[in-house]
């Protein structure tokens, strides 16, 4: 990354559905939860600190939206 001029790493998300806020919430908790676990084993926890995760969130938009309109 560094070689390449990259100071960040990370993943789009799209929010598709609405129905539990919770749901949601516990979702992005087990991502960020594995990502560690999966970075610890790899003795690769470092890369975490350029990680972001890019969330697209909006009902209007996104509420039952299927791959082709996202």
């Amino acid at each position: 990354m560094q070689a390449a001029g990259y100071t960040t790493w990370g993943f789009v998300i799209y929010r598709t559905t609405y129905s539990s806020d919770a749901d949601w919430e516990e979702f992005l908790r087990r991502l960020r939860y594995c990502m560690e676990r999966s970075f610890d084993r790899c003795n690769g926890r470092d890369i975490l600190d350029v990680f972001t995760l890019t969330i697209f969130s909006d009902p209007a938009l996104f509420d039952g939206a299927d791959t082709y309109a996202v």
